[in-house]
């Protein structure tokens, strides 16, 4: 059978994507809750208890589209873990066929599409998003409407059912506000793409600005609205520190660029791990990162004044998506996610341009193995994080599960203080927090205190007996043990 009578079935890229997806993410549904999802599901679990509260209580971002989603979850599944996460590797592989659909529509090569929807797939930019429900579902949701507005756009705009490609490209454009701000940048690039993929700028006529303006203004209206929503519910939880430091964010978002590219070496979410394959490898990847970055930002300067349309148009998506996000302190994987999407079809572009420029097999053959290697290179680099989450999820239940049984006959009005791991270690602080928030989220109890002493756990009534152990407390006491449960 030929390479194209296999493409020209219709689900046989959306089965490989899901195929290389399974295959990558096959420890996924092992994971456990980490850092902010507690706070995120005690807020599902107590505080949203009406339509109202689901809407108007926030986590420091406008997210009332994502809060009901979770609602939603959370009335089905409770806690189950396995719920959320599968939630969670859906949304993956929905966005993924969304962009081998946007690829396809711009390029018109199911091949090149196929290449960018399984690079998206499988880099490994995208580890923090996929793996954290609290910090990446704010992500992938807005992500999922930014690119089904633009995909119904494109097609409104070659002239396809237009009033329903019209009316749907409304509807996700507003999801997309309703679900992060960052979605703010989507109004631009429906702007570009016509810019970009649909003015003739051959032609003589006459510009007309109010008939190439006229299909935007609904979109135009509805911003403003959104802005003072979004003003009322969370401007005052917004911390923007590097808008008085614009050179600092500008650094920021050539850094983000970087990450498409390669780990950054100089964040804490990527440092360990790198230090853990090689300490050598952590420090050449430093040096490489100094002279790396600026280079890079020539490469996509070159690339926009260089570039064909279509170039200009994806090197813009990055950069309105990755704006949003330049003036917060601090760098996180998550926030590429969305800037991903343009780079994953420009990554097709590029390896289908020398594809068609190697005539000898010989060539050819490297290039396919360059493409095999960045996937199995990304492909590696997950399962090695997914061990880590394993180990640390399987570790972190089987405490719990030991505290949980532990207190069950102890009645809730009872004080129970919390003794934490050793804070000195990487991660202690995390983990304390997390052994405080599983613990109270599982056992329905809010009276409980935690102290950071640098030790072991252990659990103390602090009206009774120690619930390990023989020892007899005064009340209020606390006390260690060389028998921890952790």
């Amino acid at each position: 059978m030929k390479q194209k009578d296999i493409l020209n079935y219709p689900l046989f890229p959306y089965a490989l994507i899901f195929l290389t997806i399974a295959i990558t993410f096959s420890h996924f549904l092992n994971f456990f809750f980490i850092h902010d999802d507690f706070n995120l599901l005690i807020k599902t679990k107590y505080r949203w208890n009406d339509l109202i509260s689901i809407v108007t209580i926030y986590n420091n971002s406008f997210t009332p589209v994502i809060n009901i989603l979770l609602k939603l979850i959370y009335s089905f599944f409770s806690y189950q873990v396995e719920a959320y996460y599968l939630f969670m590797l859906s949304l993956h592989f929905l966005n993924s066929c969304l962009v081998y659909k946007f690829a396809l529509y711009l390029t018109r090569n199911k091949i090149l599409a196929l290449v960018s929807a399984i690079f998206f797939a499988i880099t490994f930019s995208h580890w923090e998003a996929v793996y954290w429900l609290a910090g990446g579902l704010e992500h992938m949701v807005p992500t999922c409407f930014v690119l089904a507005c633009n995909i119904c756009w494109f097609q409104y705009l070659s002239g396809q059912n237009m009033k329903n490609n019209y009316i749907l490209s409304v509807l996700f454009f507003v999801l997309a506000l309703l679900s992060k701000e960052s979605s703010m940048g989507l109004i631009f690039l429906l702007l570009l793409q016509k810019f970009f993929l649909f003015t003739d700028k051959e032609r003589n006529d006459k510009f007309n600005f109010k008939e190439w303006i006229e299909p935007y203004i609904v979109f135009i209206v509805i911003l403003p609205v959104y802005l003072f929503l979004f003003r009322l519910a969370v401007w005052d939880s917004q911390n923007f520190s590097l808008l008085k430091d614009p050179l600092c964010a500008v650094k920021s978002g050539i850094n983000y660029l970087y990450m498409l590219f390669l780990p950054d070496a100089t964040i804490q979410y990527t440092a360990p791990h790198i230090m853990r394959l090689s300490e050598s490898l952590y420090f050449f990847m430093l040096k490489f990162q100094k002279f790396s970055v600026p280079i890079l930002s020539i490469i996509f300067i070159a690339g926009f004044i260089k570039g064909n349309n279509l170039v200009r148009f994806l090197l813009t998506f990055i950069v309105l998506t990755i704006g949003p996000v330049i003036f917060i302190e601090g760098r996180a994987y998550r926030y590429l996610y969305m800037p991903s999407v343009g780079f994953s079809i420009l990554v097709g572009l590029f390896w289908c341009f020398w594809w068609k420029r190697f005539k000898n097999s010989f060539g050819k053959t490297i290039l396919l193995s360059l493409l095999v290697v960045t996937f199995c290179g990304n492909w590696f680099a997950h399962q090695m994080a997914q061990k880590v989450r394993v180990a640390s999820a399987s570790h972190r239940k089987v405490t719990l599960e030991k505290f949980l049984n532990a207190t069950k006959s102890v009645p809730h009005q009872t004080n129970i203080a919390l003794i934490n791991i050793p804070t000195h270690r990487p991660g202690g602080y995390h983990d304390s927090i997390l052994l405080e928030e599983s613990f109270s989220f599982f056992s329905g109890r809010k009276n409980i205190f935690r102290m950071e002493l640098g030790k072991p756990v252990c659990i103390v009534c602090s009206g009774g007996d120690m619930l390990k152990g023989s020892f007899k407390l005064d009340v209020g006491q606390l006390i260690n043990t060389d028998d921890p449960f952790m």
